[in-house]
């Protein structure tokens, strides 16, 4: 039983352009455990957007509560002045503090682009 899904976001005409699609397949596993999360236009910018892969372990729990909130937890380090590189690291570590503090016991580990308008 193998199953399929494709989705292309495209963000509308930005100077730089951004297309996203993802792909999943279950293969011979009973459930799915990684979650997808793209953001196109991430904070309101056309020519800014987050992609990111959260690699199930034991359970779905963890990697789709991060795909809901990780992109959520960028934009605020992001607001209060952080840079990129600071903001990853610390949304990162804010991450963890949820997982450990909503007691959820499954893990994930992450693969994340995130495209600013920085320099």
């Amino acid at each position: 039983c193998m199953r399929t899904n494709i989705t292309s976001i495209s963000t509308p005409e930005p100077v730089v352009g951004v297309a996203t699609a993802h792909a999943e397949m279950t293969g011979d596993r009973a459930k799915y455990e990684d979650a997808l999360e793209l953001v196109p236009s991430f904070m309101g910018a056309a020519t800014q957007c987050i992609a990111a892969v959260y690699d199930g372990h034991s359970g779905q729990i963890c990697p789709n509560y991060v795909a809901k909130r990780f992109h959520c937890i960028i934009a605020d380090c992001l607001r209060h002045g952080k840079s990129a590189k600071d903001a990853l690291l610390n949304g990162f570590e804010l991450m963890q503090r949820e997982i450990v503090e909503k007691n959820i016991d499954d893990g994930c580990t992450a693969v994340v682009v995130m495209i600013l308008n920085e320099r």
